[in-house]
């Protein structure tokens, strides 16, 4: 009869310890990340908008990156298949005998991190703005965002044919 009361007492004290948090309001102030407004109103931290699609850059010259992928797929560049560490599960031959599925380890990284970089140029252009009335440091970064953007869009037609457009300050993303 004991256990029975106490076991009883016990999930009651933690059921209404859920309900009494749930009422609660949490208003959070991050202060560990640079929102849009820190960035804005210091002009040492813009640099933090452009670095994103930038680093996006990095390894583009990999073999199982965007030149891997220009290349082992024409034939400028044959990648031996010698015994299992060389055959790596086929992507190579499948690349150059134009066999590949979207499932293929290179075609759906490489698809994946050229629309993050369109996507972080974006982020970067959403919160710089359109407005014609700023410091010329503001309008460099823009035009670099629009560069790195039209690069990753360009680099997806000349592999895939396809490139997603949107504009940075469409907030529609049913289309």
């Amino acid at each position: 009869m004991r256990k029975k009361l106490l076991y009883s007492i016990t999930g009651l004290l933690f059921l209404s310890s859920l309900l009494l948090t749930s009422c609660t309001e949490l208003d959070e102030i991050p202060r560990d990340k640079l929102t849009d407004d820190v960035i804005m109103a210091d002009d040492s931290l813009l640099i933090n908008l452009v670095v994103p699609p930038l680093g996006q850059l990095r390894g583009f010259w990999l073999r199982e990156s965007y030149w891997g992928i220009q290349e082992s797929s024409s034939d400028e560049l044959c990648f031996p298949t010698r015994g299992t560490d060389w055959f790596d599960g086929g992507v190579w031959q499948q690349q150059w005998l134009h066999t590949w599925t979207p499932e293929h380890r290179d075609i759906g990284q490489v698809w994946n991190n050229l629309n993050r970089g369109i996507s972080q140029a974006n982020t970067g252009l959403a919160a710089l703005g359109e407005d014609e009335n700023v410091t010329d440091k503001i309008k460099e970064y823009r035009g670099m965002l629009k560069f790195l953007r039209a690069y990753y869009m360009y680099c997806l037609i000349d592999l895939y044919g396809i490139s997603p457009f949107r504009e940075a300050s469409s907030t529609d993303y049913t289309s």
